[in-house]
């Protein structure tokens, strides 16, 4: 028989299956029993590990007792401290303390600043939301002012008109010999021929405005100075 020793490469038969190659020392650990079959180079046959003096020594070697656990180590006496010990370690504290007071004054500062910025930079972008919101707001007040002169000028027409037509309808009076007549028709002029400078302030257009204003007010002038001159030939 081939003598084992710790460079021999042994393999295990265990449950029909080989198991190795392995150091003597992992034979163990890789499930060997006594009834294990075993077999190294130079043998012939299979063999059990109890047939093997090296093996039935390492299956059979008595368990070393376990190590107790240590006792714990008495906790070592404080250090005795003398006073200037003591003072130099108050002093550092003082000072740690002193430090931590002003990085504490460091940061509400910091506090403060981010508060300011911050604020400044919402008072800022408000600021800017609101130029952008003006023009818009300034155009759509003007598109309503624009309806309003428009509706304005059309419902004044269309009141004066409406008046003419029930006045004639009645057909009581010889318009021609009456002054309160003559009165009201200048009047209605009037307001009819001034209900004319809305049309152009009704105009966004600043250009096609001044324009239309300028042609409004020649317009307005002569039909009331022709009313005017009319009334006073019908009061001679």
């Amino acid at each position: 028989m081939t003598p084992i020793n710790k460079d021999t490469e042994i393999y295990l038969n265990i449950d029909g299956r080989e198991v190795g190659p392995l150091a003597i020392n992992d034979l163990p650990v890789n499930g060997m029993t006594g009834e294990t079959l075993v077999w190294w180079q130079g043998e012939a046959v299979w063999k059990k590990a109890d047939d093997i003096p090296e093996l039935h020594k390492l299956l059979h070697q008595p368990k070393a007792a376990p190590v107790p656990p240590a006792a714990p180590a008495a906790p070592a006496a404080p250090p005795v401290v003398g006073d200037a010990v003591m003072n130099k370690l108050m002093e550092r504290l003082a000072e740690k303390d002193l430090q931590l007071a002003q990085l504490q004054a460091q940061l509400e500062e910091k506090d403060v600043q981010l508060a300011t910025a911050s604020q400044a930079a919402s008072q800022a972008a408000a600021m800017q939301a609101a130029a952008k919101a003006t023009p818009q707001a300034l155009e759509e007040n003007e598109k309503k002012s624009s309806s309003v002169m428009l509706l304005t000028w059309i419902v004044i027409n269309v009141c004066i008109s409406l008046f003419w037509l029930v006045f004639s309808l009645l057909n009581i009076f010889d318009y021609s010999n009456m002054s309160s007549y003559r009165t009201i028709a200048l009047g209605s002029d009037i307001v009819v021929f001034l209900s004319w400078l809305l049309v152009p302030l009704a105009i966004t257009n600043k250009k096609l405005k001044i324009i239309g204003l300028i042609l409004a007010v020649l317009l307005i002038g002569y039909r009331v100075c022709n009313s005017i001159y009319v009334y006073t030939q019908f009061i001679n």
